[in-house]
């Protein structure tokens, strides 16, 4: 996502304090690991917002973790097709009715996503799914 003053603008009133964090010319936006790290591993300290300690349906972190490698590796190696129209913008947004990523394209997207969003954004479902 290209950061501009329109789109802080945007974010501060749909965000209300919390902003995606926007990373301008970030080429690389992680691997798999990195991601599902961010997602799911406990932060050490309150302050620590390298990692967001997510947990869903009752899993612990490390189960967490382990099924969001499993999704992200298999689409990772999907190489064949280009992301779905939206595919981006929908993972910033919040609306992810498209559901899981399906190709390398959109788990790089998604990946990018997960890693330049703030956490309390990620916990009220930004970037999902989060597996």
């Amino acid at each position: 996502m290209k950061c501009n003053s329109a789109t802080t603008a945007v974010l501060a009133i749909v965000c209300n304090t919390q902003l995606v964090a926007c990373w301008e010319g970030k080429d690389e936006g992680g691997t798999c690991e990195e991601a599902c790290s961010r997602l799911h591993k406990e932060p050490e300290h309150l302050r620590d917002e390298t990692v967001c300690g997510l947990t869903y349906l009752g899993m612990t972190p490390a189960e967490g973790e382990a099924s969001c490698l499993y999704f992200c590796d298999a689409a990772m190696q999907n190489e064949d097709g280009e992301a779905r129209e939206n595919y981006e913008n929908n993972l910033q947004s919040g609306y992810h009715e498209e559901g899981d990523p399906k190709n390398r394209e959109e788990i790089e997207l998604w990946i990018a996503c997960v890693m330049d969003t703030d956490c309390i954004l990620l916990a009220d479902g930004f970037c999902s799914p989060h597996y």
